[in-house]
């Protein structure tokens, strides 16, 4: 059974880019347009990952960090942003690792399978 990828990424585009990319790579992605839905479907289904954008529209990046962790989801989190602060925030909230859009395509897919390599999901 393939690892299931959590995006959490407003940008329709980029969301289905990222998706294509990763499913060709045999990645189950689910995809939640906003914080809220991210955080219950982290809650439903064995993450691997997750995909994080830090500027959503309902929750901040951070709250969703927090949210997720309190509802006990270890998967490593990976945050995408195109903000000139991304990476200082992505490491301040604990993320597992960063990526500045636009990304590299290379490097998302080395990076999701560095994480994945160290990260055996567990069930919430």
């Amino acid at each position: 059974m393939e690892p299931v990828l959590l995006l959490i990424e407003d940008d329709d585009e980029i969301a289905e880019a990222v998706a294509l990319i990763l499913g060709e790579e045999r990645l189950r992605v689910i995809r939640a347009p906003d914080g809220r839905s991210g955080v219950a479907a982290a809650r439903l289904v064995n993450v691997a990952l997750v995909l994080l954008d830090l500027t959503l529209p309902d929750v901040g990046g951070e709250q969703v960090v927090a949210r997720l962790r309190e509802a006990g989801c270890t998967a490593p989190i990976v945050v995408l942003s195109g903000a000139a602060d991304g990476l200082d925030r992505a490491r301040a909230v604990g993320a597992d690792g960063f990526l500045a859009k636009p990304f590299d395509v290379d490097r998302l897919l080395e990076q999701v399978q560095q994480l994945l390599a160290r990260h055996e999901p567990a069930q919430l």
